[in-house]
């Protein structure tokens, strides 16, 4: 009886398997960006195996991350990941992801930060929507204008690589980012740019940023739950993230 019921579920779980349609933001790495035209990093892997589990594959694009997360608002995916809004009538994941971000500047500018107010004392460059989700002393003081525009000394650029370039290029004085994401592209990039110097980490933003994956379908919520959490427990998902940071 047991074996009766074991391949009904089979069967069962393979009739509700769909080819799913998810949209990541672009040019994240190590989590999302392309090689030799193939996109692959730590979200496009755990994504597309945690789904597997239930026996979905997934059909992905990838986009600016200020247009992931107007796409989502309308939701022409049935997936979005890594997106920061929670919006009514999409189903969403919990403990996806979540960052812990800096505040990074050469040691030879003599940057001395103790807490986000300190940070007027220079030009800084951070994330897309770091104004957003970096608390609020931080939102205090980076709000943008009613135009978009932000304040004279302050920038997001609107990707990764473009500010890790411009940080090593001296555009701004300190960098808001995570310690994956910075020493990522400090190993990238050393060929064009002198990334050996010396760097400081501030402490000084108070909130973890937490990412969500959004669906369409409850279901497939659940499926993808239950996916991560196997991935979790057998420890694929550390070596997943392992094998992109080493």
């Amino acid at each position: 009886m047991n074996q009766v019921l074991s391949v009904l579920l089979l069967f069962s779980s393979v009739a509700s398997a769909k080819t799913l349609k998810v949209a990541f933001g672009e040019n994240r790495p190590p989590y999302v960006f392309s090689e030799n035209g193939e996109v692959k990093g730590i979200e496009v892997d755990v994504v597309r195996e945690a789904l597997l589990q239930s026996g979905h594959a997934i059909d992905f694009s990838t986009l600016p991350a200020k247009r992931l997360e107007m796409a989502s608002n309308k939701m022409p995916f049935d997936i979005a990941v890594g997106v920061l809004e929670q919006r009514p009538n999409l189903f969403y994941s919990t403990d996806y992801l979540q960052m812990k971000y800096y505040a990074v500047a050469k040691l030879s500018k003599e940057v001395r930060l103790e807490r986000i107010n300190d940070l007027q004392r220079y030009s800084v460059g951070a994330w897309p929507f770091a104004w957003k989700y970096c608390g609020d002393e931080y939102r205090r003081l980076y709000t943008p204008k009613a135009d978009g525009s932000f304040a004279l000394h302050y920038t997001e650029p609107v990707t990764s690589e473009s500010q890790n370039k411009m940080f090593w290029l001296n555009r701004f004085d300190v960098s808001i980012t995570n310690k994956v994401t910075f020493n990522y592209y400090k190993k990238i990039l050393s060929s064009a740019y002198d990334t050996s110097v010396d760097i400081s980490y501030y402490d000084i933003i108070p909130e973890e940023v937490k990412f969500s994956v959004a669906f369409k379908d409850e279901q497939i919520k659940k499926d993808f739950e239950a996916g991560l959490s196997q991935l979790k427990r057998n420890k694929r998902f550390r070596r997943i993230f392992d094998s992109y940071i080493r």
